[in-house]
Order: structure tokens, then sequence, then C-alpha cells
């Protein structure tokens, strides 16, 4: 019997250009790693400039009422901490691996233990971000993780951006799109520190938006 095909001729967009790129690029560098000789090919691959411009940025009555509704749970809910992560600049990578040992309660700071795309770094936090660490480290101890699942493991980065749209959706902000680099953007703009927490504010923006989960 003969079999109906079809031949889609639409480009690919460019979000999938860039994970075809990097998945091809990754794979000569593993066979680089094993001693294989080779170029890697998509050197003079070019792909779209990603527009940063498109990514939602929190306001300050939005970071209120996420902030608000964080804590509206009748039960133990990683949200807070979430929140408080984002505000001092966490990744949802870096969310994953830390424990409370990871906050200074002297100094109101935060160790991130940086990822493939963003290096480690000592960010302070906010005051509410302090507040909401300082409570967690009193009744689970430094040992503790940030963000456990249901079953005591490590949460997904995956499973930090749903918890997130879901505190978006409590808040009624669904409708704006928010992620976690929403509000990793709003602390990034209001911050006028210029160390190598922050570099510069457009160095920021840019560096911590490449990092979609």
């Amino acid at each position: 019997l003969p079999v109906a095909t079809s031949v889609s001729r639409k480009e690919p967009s460019e979000p999938t250009r860039r994970n075809r790129r990097a998945a091809l690029r990754n794979a000569y560098r593993s066979l680089r790693s094993l001693d294989y000789e080779l170029i890697d090919p998509t050197i003079d691959v070019e792909t779209g400039v990603r527009d940063y411009d498109n990514t939602p940025v929190c306001d300050d009555r939005a970071i209120d009422a996420l902030r608000e509704y964080s804590l509206r749970t009748l039960t133990e809910s990683p949200l807070p901490v979430i929140l408080a992560l984002a505000e001092a600049g966490a990744t949802n990578t870096e969310m994953s691996e830390m424990t409370l040992a990871a906050f200074d309660a002297n100094m109101g700071a935060v160790e991130l233990p940086g990822s493939l795309r963003v290096d480690p770094r000592r960010n302070t936090c906010t005051e509410w971000g302090a507040e909401v660490f300082a409570e967690r480290l009193h009744r689970c101890g430094p040992e503790a993780l940030m963000i456990p699942n249901a079953d005591g493991r490590r949460a997904s980065s995956s499973s930090i951006s749903q918890h997130f749209r879901h505190l978006a959706g409590f808040a009624a902000l669904a409708r704006r799109r928010y992620t976690v680099n929403s509000v990793r953007a709003w602390r990034a703009l209001r911050s006028e520190e210029h160390t190598s927490e922050l570099q510069s504010r457009q160095y920021l923006v840019c560096r911590l938006l490449l990092e979609k989960k």
C-alpha cells in the first residue's frame, strides 16, 4: 500500500534553530572529549538575536502581590522560598541545588552556586526574602533543601517553574506571563549596585535571561 507522506517546507523558528545548534555542538564537544579530532560544524552557523525586550518584568505591585499570595497557604509550601530566591537573583537550576546553609543570616545574603550559564556569586537578599530564609532556617536547619519535592528530594527546574506559574495564578497575574526571570529582572533593574554581583544593569538583565529555567 502506498504510504502518505507530507513534507513541510516551513522554516524552523529561531528557538528551534538554537536548540538544534546547541544539541549538535554538545555532541561534537563530547566526541572531542573522547580524543576525536573534529571541527565544530556549527562554528559558522548563525541564528537570530534573542529579543529580551519581550520578556515581561515584574513591577513593584506585582512583587507585592506575589509576596502576599505566596504566604496564603494552609500547608507547607515552597512558594515563599522560590520567590525569595528569585528576588536574590537565583535561577531555577540554582534553586534546585541549594540548601539553607547557603543563607548567611548575619549578612542577609545568599551564596548562589552558579550553573552552566551563570557564575557562582554572593547576592544580597531583599528584606522580605531574608525573613523568609531565616524563618525556614529556624524550622528546618541548614542541611535542609531550599525547595524539596513532596518526597523530600530536590525539586527539578521544571517543577520550580510550575510552582511559580501557580503562584502567579494565585496572585491574579497569570495573563502577564511572569516567570522566575521576571522577578530576577525586577531585582536587577532596581539595584543601583555595580559590583561583581550585578556588574552592570544592562549586562545582568541580558545575562540572567539567558537562563530560561
